[in-house]
């Protein structure tokens, strides 16, 4: 049903996508100031891995992975616990279309970058994960947990709900 393909060679159409993914799929609050430069910029740092999620060529979703190390530069004011953390990716974005969502899209995404991880030696993943919508819960049942901690009123994404950050392997 689903299939995923990496983003290479990504231009200004491949960039209007994810825009147009992220945009239905998190509140008006979570986006950045210039969303098309910030996306722009996370698809050129060769490091970074993007994958689309598709159905029947059309693209439904999109995640975007980057070093943990990374992550925590640019988190640690906002989540003063995390540390660095070698042979570790972030996911920085999930985004799949509500139309498809709870329906494996998400499974599938995380597969194609446990593939890639593999390849690079990494063992290991992280994420901050929304709670209210039970995708903490969803990652809890995919992969094994190593580290887990609940964050009440996270102020980098929405004061409004509890965000929890975790840790896993495969």
């Amino acid at each position: 049903m689903f299939q995923t393909e990496f983003v290479t060679n990504p231009d200004k159409n491949t960039v209007k996508q994810i825009v147009s993914i992220n945009r239905a799929s998190f509140p008006a609050g979570w986006r950045p100031t210039d969303e098309e430069n910030y996306y722009t910029q996370m698809l050129k740092d060769n490091q970074n891995i993007s994958i689309f999620l598709t159905i029947e060529g059309k693209k439904i979703g999109y995640l975007h992975a980057i070093p943990h190390n990374t992550a925590v530069t640019e988190l640690k004011d906002d989540d003063k616990l995390i540390k660095n953390t070698d042979s570790t990716y972030y996911i920085e974005i999930v985004s799949i279309l509500p139309d498809y969502c709870g329906k494996n899209g998400f499974s599938a995404l995380v597969q194609t970058l446990i593939l890639e991880l593999q390849k690079r030696n990494i063992t290991q993943i992280s994420l901050h994960a929304r709670v209210s919508n039970n995708f903490s819960n969803k990652i809890q049942k995919k992969l094994k947990v190593t580290k887990i901690r609940r964050i009440e009123n996270w102020k980098y994404y929405n004061e409004q709900e509890p965000t929890d950050y975790i840790e896993a392997c495969w």
